[in-house]
């Protein structure tokens, strides 16, 4: 190679390194941007936000103030693989090496700890409700009120999925709920990456979809309802929405998840995880159609069941959803009306997706 070949691969080489540069600067710019953002509105609405931390407080002040462990935790502190093993190595053979990173960051040995937990777990949850609430106050265009706030950030701090299946398995619940603020983040890129058309925000949100799939992959669901829980806010905020521009926006959520879910596969392949949402799988047992029925029947007992903790307010919920529904679609023409009927039974289903992939009840 002569002189010259070598400086223009030299030069070329350069360009390249700039490219990456400039790249990762703009990375850390729009997030510093995005933060400042978020704090500013946490500050303009202080006192909603002060009321929706009393609120996750008082939910979870027991789990704060006293330790105990259930029968799941002490099966899995305490399980024997030859010898005892650590919480971490149990996070990191069932292929959660997100949880597993999480873990190894907050203890270092990957060890449990008492309390530090459930603090972290309050402090993501609130976090996570920071950022939702930001994420509809973009789509409503800045006009969300303090009550809605209060209403909606009670709601999702206090469900009965969180309460009952995620904050009492103290094993995991800190690492799961941020990794829940990162699917969340996620969303909020997306939502104003439809708006300003900056592939840069895409970028960060698919590392964060790959990060926080490689915690659970049942936060597939988490992504995809919200998804379409935040489309259905921005149509109704915005009497202007018709066919074409929903479904230009829904199109932007499902292209940044595909390539997500991708290189989710991808990465798994080359660590040589299968993770452990295969281990459901059903459709094999049945015909579709009985397995179909089954999964219906599963979701109204969830909805029906009163032995099972916080059911009858899903349940409640979904009347006074319906209700307003009803009011809110006789008011619109029928393109409208159809649109957000759409959207409505999608929201319904896809807490439930994974039930569909699977064929059976919901994998955790």
């Amino acid at each position: 190679m002569c002189i010259r070949d070598r400086l223009q691969s030299f030069g070329g080489s350069i360009k390249a390194q700039k490219r990456v540069y400039d790249t990762l600067t703009r990375g850390v710019q729009l997030i510093k941007r995005k933060i400042l953002s978020i704090l500013i509105f946490l500050k303009k609405h202080k006192w909603a936000f002060g009321i929706i931390f009393l609120i996750i407080v008082f939910a979870y002040g027991y789990n704060l103030t006293n330790f105990s462990l259930g029968v799941d935790e002490e099966r899995d502190i305490v399980r024997s693989v030859g010898s005892m093993e650590n919480v971490k190595e149990l996070l990191y053979r069932e292929g959660r090496y997100g949880l597993y990173l999480f873990r190894m960051l907050e203890t270092l040995d990957g060890s449990f700890t008492v309390f530090v937990e459930e603090f972290l777990s309050v402090i993501f949850i609130f976090g996570n409700i920071v950022v939702w609430a930001k994420s509809l106050d973009v789509v409503t265009e800045h006009k969300i009120r303090e009550s809605a706030l209060v209403a909606f950030g009670g709601m999702m701090a206090t469900l009965p999925y969180v309460n009952a299946e995620i904050m009492c398995y103290s094993i995991m619940n800190a690492g799961v709920y941020f990794s829940i603020m990162l699917m969340s983040t996620a969303l909020y890129l997306v939502t104003t990456a439809t708006q300003t058309k900056r592939k840069s925000r895409l970028i960060i949100a698919v590392i964060l979809i790959i990060s926080g799939l490689f915690c659970s992959e049942a936060h597939n669901a988490w992504f995809l309802a919200g998804t379409v829980f935040i489309v259905l806010t921005w149509v109704i905020a915005n009497p202007s929405v018709q066919w074409k521009q929903c479904i230009s926006r829904v199109l932007y959520y499902a292209f940044t998840f595909i390539i997500a879910f991708a290189g989710y596969m991808v990465i798994q392949k080359v660590v040589g995880t299968n993770g452990y949402v295969g281990e459901y799988f059903h459709w094999q047992d049945d015909t579709p159609l009985n397995l179909i029925k089954n999964i219906f029947s599963w979701i109204w007992t969830m909805l029906t069941n009163e032995g099972l903790p916080g059911a009858v307010y899903l349940l409640v919920g979904l009347f006074v959803f319906c209700g307003f529904l009803v009011v809110y679609v006789l008011s619109q023409n029928v393109s409208r009306a159809c649109m957000t009927l759409l959207l409505s039974v999608c929201l319904f289903l896809t807490p439930f997706s994974l039930c569909f992939i699977s064929g059976s009840r919901m994998p955790y």
